[in-house]
């Protein structure tokens, strides 16, 4: 049985305060493991992956994501169905997001797209509710909150967090992106999940390895004690920003003025 999920999950809300839960991802073999879920919500609705991402992380609901609940458009993009042939060739998207098909195809060739044959399903779940062992946790926040949570992230040790915009599938870029490179990986919301999954345009989403949050909570414990923590208090553009920097940068600065012959209160 899953254990500890909730506990975590309640303090990387309560470090970071997010508006909204975490979402556990699990990736299931076979459809028929949906029915080992504790308290899984079965639809058969054709959904987009974003919906059901909507649907855990606002509702609190506990969703599978297959072949047979899933707008084509989508399934393909979590390893659940083939790749249609016309958006490998960018016929289905030409005079849509490129002009022309060799862009359209070309702008396809960049989605990470996971595998098909691995799984069979996803079932999404916010992460509080304890009932799956996750295998990649994807966290939905404003720019300062998924700043600070890829500053915990880095704190020891230090890796480079990248990030890819592909123009669209946001969910393959954060998901699939993670799923592949099992790195942290960053996504601006696209069109279709602010169309059809309500997300709001002030966020972005991250999702990482389960494996990663011990570390992620750490580091967020220790740049809080430094003074890094949600809300960022601000300054403001005409406020020298002198009294706030930590003691190493003023040495810098205290340096920087001595060479020009001036103070920090010139």
């Amino acid at each position: 049985m899953p254990s500890g999920w909730k506990e975590k999950a309640e303090k990387l809300v309560q470090l970071l305060k997010l508006r909204e839960r975490p979402i556990a991802i699990k990736f299931l073999e076979k459809l028929s493991d949906i029915d080992t879920i504790a308290k899984i919500r079965k639809d058969d609705s054709i959904l987009t992956t974003c919906q059901r991402f909507m649907q855990a992380r606002v509702f609190g609901r506990t969703v599978a994501v297959t072949a047979y609940n899933t707008v084509p458009g989508c399934s393909f993009l979590m390893g659940l169905a083939p790749v249609p042939e016309n958006l490998k060739d960018g016929s289905m998207t030409t005079g849509m997001w490129c002009e022309k098909q060799e862009d359209a195809r070309e702008r396809f060739s960049t989605f990470p797209i996971i595998p098909y044959g691995r799984h069979e399903a996803l079932v999404l779940s916010p992460l509080d509710r304890d009932y799956i062992d996750p295998e990649i946790i994807l966290v939905y926040g404003n720019p300062q909150q998924i700043g600070l949570l890829i500053n915990g992230y880095q704190w020891k040790p230090y890796n480079l967090v990248k990030s890819i915009v592909t123009g669209g599938s946001s969910c393959a870029i954060s998901v699939g992106n993670c799923y592949l490179t099992k790195e942290p990986s960053l996504a601006i919301p696209d069109y279709a999940e602010m169309r059809y999954a309500h997300a709001y345009e002030d966020e972005l989403e991250i999702a990482f390895q389960a494996t990663d949050l011990d570390r992620i909570l750490t580091g967020l414990e220790e740049i809080s004690k430094k003074g890094m923590r949600y809300p960022i208090p601000v300054y403001g553009a005409e406020v020298s920003t002198y009294q706030g920097m930590p003691e190493s940068y003023k040495e810098n600065i205290e340096k920087q003025l001595k060479e020009q012959g001036r103070s920090t209160r010139s």
